[in-house]
């Protein structure tokens, strides 16, 4: 806060103006450490997905302006489904990081991390045990989670078990969650369990709008 001077036969004008002004001063000031930490939470994206430019030529320009625009508040979430190398995750990042900097709260993971702290709970010790306990308590409570390479995981029944829960946690609170994969996530099923899998699979469709990268198509017969 900033202390109020008051001159001697200072009048009401000149008082109300000064405190106008330092009120000013103030708001700004909270205005500018909320901005500094916002832009301290994107340690939270991967550092080469900060780092996604989309003036690079390898971008897909198409694929994002798809995206850019979903908002937590439409109460669906987002996949994004296609091959390697079609920028899913950078778009993924940038808008992770349109997100953050709009003060919303973010978690962002991979499926395979997701199955490091699965394995690591059933094996690790209890540090290990505590910390992983953490992790999953924040993939379930964050104002949005971004969960990358869905399927690239190894199903088991631990890590099936965990991750209905995330996915039924999240559904059921309206929580948003963002992911992407490289297959439609009907094509997971035959890994699956019948009792719990496809029950998981069903509540990400239900939830999710999905993107499908569409890449340009070269001309057969390009005009010369």
């Amino acid at each position: 806060a900033f202390p109020m001077v008051l001159r001697q036969g200072q009048c009401e004008s000149c008082r109300e103006a000064q405190e106008r002004s330092e009120a000013k001063a103030a708001t700004l000031q909270r205005e500018e450490e909320e901005r500094d930490a916002r832009k301290a939470r994107l340690v939270e994206i991967p550092p080469e997905m900060r780092r996604t430019q989309t003036w690079h030529p390898q971008f897909n320009p198409e694929l994002w302006g798809r995206v850019r625009d979903w908002r937590p508040d439409t109460l669906r979430w987002l996949g994004i489904v296609g091959g390697a190398g079609e920028c899913k995750t950078r778009c993924m990042a940038l808008l992770a990081r349109k997100l953050i900097l709009e003060g919303y709260s973010l978690k962002w993971t991979t499926a395979v991390d997701f199955q490091e702290q699965v394995d690591m709970l059933l094996n690790g010790e209890r540090g290990d045990t505590r910390r992983s306990n953490e992790y999953f308590q924040a993939c379930k409570t964050a104002g949005v989670l971004v969960m990358d390479d869905l399927g690239k995981n190894t199903w088991n029944p631990t890590m099936e078990r965990r991750m209905f829960a995330l996915v039924d946690f999240r559904k059921t609170h309206d929580l948003p969650m963002l992911w992407t994969a490289n297959t439609d996530p009907l094509a997971m099923l035959p890994l699956l369990s019948a009792d719990r899998g496809a029950p998981m699979i069903g509540r990400i469709l239900e939830a999710s709008h999905i993107e499908p990268v569409v890449l340009p198509q070269p001309e057969l017969f390009p005009v010369r």
